[in-house]
């Protein structure tokens, strides 16, 4: 064992040793440590040398507690008396040791390679007691088996043979491979030669044994020395001497002399004995044995001389000679006398029965023992007392004999002595017991489908020979048909339908039944079909293929009636099975037989996209039905067509109204009204009608537009005009002129300007021209608010550059405006760039604005605050304003001065001191170019709330009180005596009311009426009470006590439990209770929970009895449910009582069978109907009603009541059952009577006895030969079959053969096989057939084969083919071209048969004659010949085929198409009448005249595609637009015919698809978001587009200078945060205007979105310290100041404002306030705190999204006077 590290254990002391040999089955340890660890047993050697028993692996899982460990057979380690425990952990020792004595020897932390056995001379040793303990079982005694008698003979025998192998056991798996054999005692020194083997179980020879019996004792022991012994007996015999030429008798003359030798004994021995041999029997004064002279040989001899034989007196000798080698001796054996060949015996005996007595004798008068050999399980050989030489063959009884498994038994007989042996062979031939005869079954009958009722079929006839009891059955489709005896006959039985059966003619039109009848041996059958005559399906009579509806029509209309008839006059449902969404059928009142096909009211039908509709009319009875097809075609709305549209016109870009381009005509073949327009869409042209044509429509520029040639020098339209249907296109382009831009000229780089000119001003003059005398426009393209450029009159060419009037300008803002003229006519325009420097102007001054000043909050009216002064130096114009609050504070000049201006109050506005305790104002005062600017405070005085005056805490209310109550009267005032003051209530608004008292301002608290208060629910109502003026609210709570609760009810007088009978089913009062109320509440009592069997109810004319009652209808039942526990409680409106209540029911007792027998028995050949047994059945409740059933073999026999008794029934064998022995031997039923309540069942078996015998077939196997050509029903063979009973017997065919059937012959016992006619047989497929026969009586049969060998048929020739013929295509019809000749060797009938290569041959053939004709005219044939194949056969045989060449003169040629392609491509949008293809005819026929149509596929074709008749092109006749064409491809078949033939080509037309631009239908869209993190996915903007090609939109975004921040999903366009989006980080754009983008890779769209982002309180306040530590003096006064917390919040805006609160969680802290700024104030006295005091408390900071962090305050309370608080962090 190797100990790679670890501690390892071995416990050596005395009561550590193990005091028995056994198995550790388990281990129980405590660890201390979790870890694994091997349990071990050390066996001692010497010294401090110990080997390992063995060992187990622990896991050690529960630490301290104990664990066991469960050791599997197989696994576990042997035990020896004095073997140690021990033990070994890898890691540390898990199992610790405690302090109790012992020695034990520990190896901790060895690192060696440790051999078995072990050296522990290194451990240590010490006292310890181990927390581990094995539990063993004892060892289990090994088994040995496998003993068996062994007989061996000394020659056969050798050194090393095995004799016998026996085997070992033991339970314990451990020992198996352990297990030790040993011979230990035997008789005649039999270990001297046998041994045996433990790893094997081998007995062998260990030297050669005398002849004599061992009884080997052989021993097996386990390694506890536990032992099973077992005897071995061998036998060795000795080979006896053989006489090998012996023989029976030989022949001598009489003339003999003595001392001759007659015969030479040849006598051998194989174990080379000495022989001697001598005469035993016989008269030894003639004859003599004597030893040949010179040989070991020894002969027979005649005695010596004077012996005289005389064959008149002695004509024959009986001599025994007996030979002898030392051990045995060769004596004569028993004689076996008449034993006869065979004997009969009948197949139905079963009883010990005596078959033969035979005489045995034994010459010497030995002992003789006769047996079967082998022995027979069904015969026996016994010596029939008192007789010691007759012995009896029996057959044994209970034995089940079967003639067709078994027809006859072959025995050997076996008499001998204890030395040798007589032999004789017995048959015993069964004689069969015939089958049942079904006499009268027909092939078929007929049915009609509908009967589904119990219907008798026919009836047959059965009888057996032997009269057994017959039972018939079916053995197929059972589930719909059965075979039932036919009361008062025991013969005739009858086919039923089953009744509740549903045929079907359409599933099964046929049922093919097997009849079985089988006595107890053997069955007949009989085949019988029942035919189903069909249901008919109703007929539509007169529907037509089609009709036709124009595509406009969408009101309910009657398409077409048809009439529906059923030959049954069965009810007839009709419906559509496809289009039913708009089409329907249905019943036209008042017939029955009329349907209407209507289009259903409302639908929109359209030819483009379904041209018809396939409908089909499905009209059934409950059976079947019948369809018809019926097709819609639409009539289709045609287009409007353009007709005058040129390609295009040119404008003049500077056009902007109202013109007409160009006039077009458009009309429409239904006159429809027509709609134009652009499409898509234009914001600069127009299409519109021009009055007062309605066939007439401009194409307009829209006026006030501006063109540009620039952006767009070309416009390409799409003309669309449609009417309410369809529409067609027209391609028109407007071609734009381009205009010139003018030319500027003499404009100087700068000029000056004092910066307080505020006039019109001329600065400079420039002259400006253009070049096609345009008018010319001039204007300055920035700072153009301050200057401008206008024409100076009357020239048109001169501009002036002018100072615009009234404008102020300031140096400080703008010292120069750098100014760009720019000069344009309509279209263009010329730029040139021009400085103005400004001269600066001084500031205006503020004077005597106060810091502040007061104003009360509910001042709202326009109420003057301050009045101030303001100079300015150079006396310009001075404007005050207030640059913040300037919705609530305005500034203004007070009239008439212009230096004063007054702060004043906006009226109307509402302030308030909560929200804004001041205002700070700062006043800008400016003249046109500069200003001062001071501030000002304007602080609030605040307005009192109101206060409760007359509030108590509490008040009360009786828990009876319903009606409406006053509670308190409330006094309510406000310091204001202005505000108006009102009250609500906060809580309990659905219990209590608040009032006001007029014309007081007092408030009356009500209890509601109708109430009901619930002490037990609610105590007490905490009523929050809110009152408020036009500014703030106070609120304060009046607690509402529930006083008097109110008694619940008491159940008196209710028992634990009532007992009833289990039967009672009606309403029953089982218990009356009383229940008392203290308060004289209205009591209502019922079980809980409700029983659906049981409730309780007030007994009338009282009110305070309730009856338990049982409800009327139930149903009880002891076995499922013997006892019920109700609950029943009883309650007033608030409080109940509750009582518990047992049902316990009365079982009611099953009956008793008293008279049932185990067993009783009837004969096989009964077959009437016959008592079996009577049985008595009683029931203790005598008004029980018994009903006794059999549950098994119900076909066979019933159970019946004996009348007139009530508990008598009777066991019967039905009449007409076949009892067969070989099937069922015996019957077990089980009969089941019960009450209405219980059950009970037991068993009678029935036996069945005397089977009867089975036929015989005598003439068979056979078989005959037979033509293979034979068609007609030919007589082959006559079975003959003999029956020892005589009974009725029939053979069939059990190979199933189609071909061939049996039918009895005309003598009885005969069957003739028949071949049924026209088999067509083939002798190359097949040459020979087997049947099996099978004959049998009612219950038994026998079987064999017969062959039948065909006879091979001769193939017929053509004597006159291969052959050439020619005909003129102007043959006539019927004419003969050829006729073929043919011969057959057996003169059989032949038939001629004609095929061609080609599809459809214009020639047959006659198939009795052979005369080849022309069947149709062929004047149009384009085939110049035909290769005919002719066949000949003569039913059996087809020769061929061989050809006949037929050449057809004057062949016409086929116009065809030579150019024609298989696809054209044609795009969507080809002008109408493009001309798309152009075929080209050619026929080898020059003078032919050809006519070219064409058909379409689908038919709408011809909308848009047409072949000229003339010029035989394919063009366009419609627009073609991809996306409205519901067919994308076209099929035309082009057909071109002359005078005689016609040729047809296909073309396909593909539509092929043109892109075609997509874009937004809404343009603007806004969104609202919360910033996020990255990824967050925004508000879905639900873009608005559209593409009218379908194709796959893939969005993208531009924002601007915030691209980037945003991501856009390609496929949805859903937005999301490409990164954290935080407006808490300065500079975070609130507003993202974005620019998104759908596009199709080749057309684009842009929309403008516009999103706000919204702030979320996403940041929580944080205090700068977690731990604020404070000193403040004992003495200090209330409202002293403590110190300061801060805390910060990340967030910007509203989130970001913090309060500060205390944490009220005890006494200290309500010492302490908080303010907003987080000043720490005293708000109590410290008398109560000692000094070196230290007082912790907690403060919360919240943000206004209610986040918040907390910190620690602890404020020390010095002994001695310290210098002010500080802050201390931590």
């Amino acid at each position: 064992m190797m100990f790679t590290s670890g501690v390892a254990v071995l416990s050596n002391q005395d009561h550590y040793k193990y005091k028995c040999c056994g198995f550790i089955y388990k281990w129980t340890y405590i660890a201390n440590n979790t870890g694994t660890l091997t349990a071990q047993v050390w066996r001692h050697d010497s010294g401090d040398v110990y080997t390992l028993v063995g060992s187990n692996t622990l896991k050690a899982s529960n630490p301290g507690h104990n664990e066991d460990e469960i050791i599997s057979n197989g696994e576990r380690i042997r035990t020896d008396i004095d073997d140690y425990i021990g033990f070994h952990s890898m890691d540390s020792n898990i199992i610790l040791h405690g302090n109790a004595t012992g020695n034990f020897m520990k190896l901790s932390g060895i690192i060696s390679t440790m051999t078995t056995p072990t050296d522990w001379s290194s451990a240590s040793t010490g006292n310890g007691s181990y927390a581990i303990k094995s539990w063993l079982t004892p060892s289990n005694a090994p088994v040995v088996t496998g003993f068996t008698n062994i007989t061996l003979y000394n020659d056969e025998i050798s050194v090393g043979d095995t004799v016998n192998i026996i085997t070992t056991s033991d339970d314990d798996l451990e020992d198996v491979n352990n297990l030790t054999l040993t011979i230990n005692s035997t008789d005649n020194s039999g270990q001297n030669y046998f041994e045996i083997y433990s790893s094997t179980g081998a007995i062998q020879i260990k030297s050669i044994p005398p002849t004599n019996t061992y009884n080997l004792d052989i021993e097996v022991k386990d390694p506890c020395s536990l032992s099973n012994i077992g005897t071995q007996t061998i036998i060795i015999k000795n080979r006896l001497p053989v006489i090998v030429n012996l023989p029976s008798t030989i022949s001598v003359s009489e003339d003999l002399v003595g001392n001759t030798l007659l015969f030479t004994i040849n006598a051998t021995d194989t174990n080379t004995d000495p022989l001697s041999c001598s005469m035993y029997i016989g008269d030894i004064s003639v004859f003599q044995v004597n030893t040949i002279a010179s040989t070991t040989d020894y002969g027979v001899y005649t005695a010596n001389s004077g012996i005289t034989f005389n064959y008149d007196n002695v004509s024959t000798y009986n001599v025994t000679i007996k030979c002898d080698d030392g051990d045995d001796t060769v004596y004569g054996a028993p004689v076996i006398m008449s034993l006869p060949g065979s004997i009969s015996l009948l197949e139905d005996v079963n009883t010990n029965t005596l078959l033969h007595t035979l005489n045995v004798t034994d010459i010497e008068g030995d002992n003789i023992t006769c047996v079967l050999n082998p022995n027979s399980p069904l015969f026996e050989v016994s010596l029939n007392p008192p007789s010691n030489i007759e012995y009896g063959i029996y057959l044994k009884g209970g034995t089940n004999l079967d003639y067709d498994t078994t027809s006859l038994y072959s025995m050997t007989v076996e008499c001998g002595d204890a030395r040798r042996n007589d032999t004789g062979h017995f048959t015993v031939n069964l004689i069969r017991n015939s089958a049942p005869v079904i006499t009268s079954l027909p092939d078929s009958v007929n049915l009609l489908e509908d009967v589904n009722t119990n219907t008798l079929l026919h009836t047959l006839n059965v009888t057996d020979m032997e009269g057994d009891n017959i039972t018939c059955v079916i053995n197929s489709n059972s589930s719909f048909f059965e075979v039932t005896l036919i009361p008062s006959s025991n013969k005739d039985y009858g086919i039923y339908l089953k009744g509740g059966t549903n045929l079907d003619y359409d599933v099964t039109p046929l049922y093919s039944m097997n009849v079985e009848c089988n006595d107890a041996r053997r069955n007949d059958t009989g085949h019988f079909k029942v035919y189903l005559i069909r249901n008919s399906a109703p007929v539509i009579i007169n529907l037509p293929g089609s009709v036709s509806l124009l595509e406009d029509v969408n009101t309910n209309s009657l398409l077409h009636t048809l009439n529906v008839t059923d030959m049954e006059g069965d009810n007839i449902t009709c419906v559509l099975n496809s289009n039913n969404a708009l089409f329907e059928v249905s019943l036209i009142p008042p017939s029955n037989i009329e349907y209407g096909i209507y289009l259903k009211g409302g639908t929109n039908l359209d030819y483009d996209i379904n041209p018809s509709y396939s409908m089909t009319v499905e009209c059934s009875d409950a059976r079947r039905n019948d369809t018809g097809h019926f097709n819609v075609h639409l009539i289709r709305n045609s287009v409007p067509v353009i007709i005058s549209l040129p390609d295009s016109v040119s404008l003049l870009e500077d056009v902007n109204t109202n013109t007409l381009l160009h006039t077009l005509n458009v009309t429409d073949m239904e006159g429809d009204n027509i709609t134009c327009v652009l499409n898509p869409n234009s914001s600069l042209f127009e299409v519109s009608l021009i009055p007062p044509s309605n066939i007439e429509y401009g194409i307009y520029l829209i006026g006030g537009t501006t063109l540009d040639y620039e952006s767009t020098p070309l416009y390409s339209l799409k003309v669309q005009c449609s009417d309410l249907r369809r529409q067609n296109t027209g391609n028109f382009t407007i071609d734009l002129v381009r205009n010139e831009a003018p030319v500027i000229h003499s404009l100087p780089d700068s000029v000056s300007l004092l910066e307080d000119v505020n006039t019109n001003m001329l600065l400079h003059t420039l002259n400006v021209t253009d070049i096609e005398g345009d008018n010319t426009t001039c204007s300055l393209n920035q700072n153009s608010s301050f200057f401008e450029v206008s024409l100076i009159s009357p020239s048109v060419t001169e501009y002036g550059i002018y100072l615009i009037g009234g404008m102020v300008l300031s140096y400080d803002i703008t010292p120069s405006y750098l100014l760009t003229v720019q000069c344009s006519d309509t279209r263009r325009n010329n730029t040139a760039h021009f400085t103005v420097y400004l001269v600066r102007n001084m500031a205006p001054i503020i004077h005597n604005l106060p810091e502040s000043i007061s104003l009360s909050e509910d001042v709202n009216s326009n109420t003057l605050l301050h009045t101030l002064n303001v100079t300015d130096t150079e006396g310009d114009n001075i404007t005050c304003l207030l640059n913040t609050n300037s919705s609530l504070f305005e500034v203004s000049l007070i009239p008439p001065s212009n230096t004063n201006y007054g702060i004043y109050l906006t009226g109307g506005t509402l302030l308030d001191y909560d929200t804004t305790p001041s205002y700070i104002l700062a006043v800008e005062c400016n003249d046109l170019r500069q200003n001062d600017t001071d501030s000002f405070t304007v602080n609030l005085i605040r307005n009192t709330p109101p206060v409760f005056n007359s509030l108590p805490s509490s008040t009360n209310v009786s828990e009876d009180i319903v009606s409406r109550t006053l509670l308190h009267t409330l006094n309510v005032t406000d310091e204001n005596s202005n505000d108006n003051v009102t009250c609500v209530l906060n809580t309990h608004t659905d219990t209590f009311t608040l009032e006001t008292i007029l014309p007081s301002l007092d408030y009356e608290i009500y209890l509601r009426g109708g109430i009901i208060l619930n002490y037990a629910v609610l105590q007490s109502y905490l009523v929050v009470i809110e009152c408020a003026d036009r500014r703030r609210n106070v609120s304060n709570v009046l607690t509402v006590d529930i006083i008097n609760p109110n008694e619940a009810p008491v159940i008196q007088s209710l028992p634990d439990s009532v007992s009833f009978l289990e039967d009672v089913n009606t309403k029953i009062l089982l218990h009356n209770l009383n229940v008392t109320d203290a308060e004289g509440d209205n009591i209502t009592c019922t079980l809980n929970p409700n029983s659906s069997l049981f409730k309780v109810q007030v007994i009338p004319q009282t009110n305070n009895e309730y009856g338990i009652y049982l409800k009327g209808g139930t149903t009880l039942d002891y076995d499922t449910t013997p006892s019920y526990t109700l609950t029943v409680q009883c309650g007033d409106l608030r409080r109940n009582d509750t009582g518990v209540f047992t049902i316990n029911l009365i079982r009611n007792t099953p009956p008793v069978i008293n008279s049932l027998p185990t067993n009783t028995n009837i004969s096989e050949e009964v077959i009437t109907k016959t008592f079996v047994h009577l049985l008595n059945v009683t029931d203790e409740n005598s008004n029980d009603t018994i009903t006794c059933l059999l549950t098994v073999h119900t076909d066979t026999f019933s159970l019946e009541k004996i009348l007139p008794t009530l508990d008598y029934y009777g066991v019967f064998l039905k009449e007409g059952i076949i009892l067969n022995f070989d099937n069922i031997p015996s019957y077990a039923l089980i009969i089941e009577c019960g009450d209405h309540r219980r059950n009970v069942t037991g068993v009678l078996t029935v036996d069945i006895i005397n089977p009867n015998m089975a036929p015989s077939i005598s003439n068979l196997p056979m078989s005959c030969e037979i033509p293979e050509t034979i068609s007609t029903e030919s007589l082959l063979y006559i079975i003959h079959v003999t029956d020892p009973s005589n009974d009725t017997v029939i053979c069939n065919d059990t190979s199933s053969s189609t071909m061939f059937y049996l039918q009895p012959g005309i003598e009885p016992f005969e069957t003739n096989i028949y071949i049924r006619p026209n088999q067509a047989l083939e002798y190359d497929i097949q040459r020979q057939y087997k049947l099996n026969i099978v004959c049998a009586d009612q219950r038994r049969n026998d079987s064999s084969i017969f062959f039948i060998y065909l006879i091979r048929n001769m193939p017929p020739s053509l004597t006159n083919l291969q052959a050439k013929t020619n005909i003129s295509s102007q043959a006539t019809v019927g004419q003969v071209i050829y006729t073929v000749l043919g011969t057959d060797p057996e003169n059989d009938q032949l038939l001629f048969s004609l095929s061609s290569t080609n599809a459809d041959e214009p020639f047959q053939i006659n198939q009795l004659t052979g005369a080849v004709w022309l069947s149709r005219p062929i004047q149009t044939e384009t085939v110049p010949g035909y290769e005919l194949q002719i066949n000949i056969t003569d039913g059996m045989n087809v020769v061929g085929p061989k050809t006949l060449s037929v050449r057809i003169t004057d062949v016409n040629s086929i116009p065809t198409l030579i150019n024609l392609p298989t696809t054209i491509n044609v795009l969507e949008g080809i002008s109408v009448g493009t001309s798309i293809f152009q075929p080209i005819i050619q026929d080898m026929d020059s003078s032919d005249i050809h006519i070219l149509s064409v058909s379409y596929i689908p038919q709408d074709g011809d909308i848009y595609f047409h072949v000229n008749d003339t010029s035989r092109r394919v063009s366009t006749v419609a627009d073609i637009d991809y996306e409205t064409i519901s067919p994308k491809s076209f099929l035309l078949m082009i057909s071109v015919k002359d005078s005689i033939t016609e040729s047809i080509e296909n073309l396909t037309i593909n539509i092929v698809n043109v892109n075609e631009p997509l874009h937004f239908s809404k343009k603007y869209y806004a969104i609202d978001a919360y910033e996020n993190t990255e990824g967050f996915v925004l508000q879905n903007p639900y873009y608005q587009y559209t593409d009218d090609d379908g194709d796959a939109v893939q969005f993208s975004l531009n924002c601007g200078s915030d691209t980037g921040k945003l991501d856009i999903d390609s496929t949805t366009g859903l937005l999301s945060y490409s990164a954290d989006y935080d407006l808490d980080i300065v500079g975070t754009s609130a507003q993202l205007q974005c620019e998104v983008y759908i596009s199709d890779n080749e057309f684009k769209d842009n929309a403008f979105l516009n999103i706000t982002i919204l702030d979320d309180n996403d940041n929580s306040p944080k205090f700068y310290h977690n731990e604020y530590l404070f000193l403040l003096q004992h003495s200090a006064s209330d409202g002293a100041f403590v110190g300061q917390v801060e805390a910060s919040d990340k967030d910007i805006g509203p989130y970001g404002n913090i309060f500060y609160h205390v944490k009220q969680d005890n006494l200290n802290a309500s010492i302490f306030v908080v303010s907003e700024n987080g000043t720490i104030k005293l708000n109590n006295s410290l008398s109560d705190y000692q000094e070196g005091l230290l007082i912790t408390f907690t403060i919360f900071c919240v943000d206004t999204g209610g986040k918040q962090d907390t910190t620690s305050v602890r404020i020390l309370i010095p002994t001695t006077r310290k210098e002010a608080p500080v802050v201390v962090q931590k």
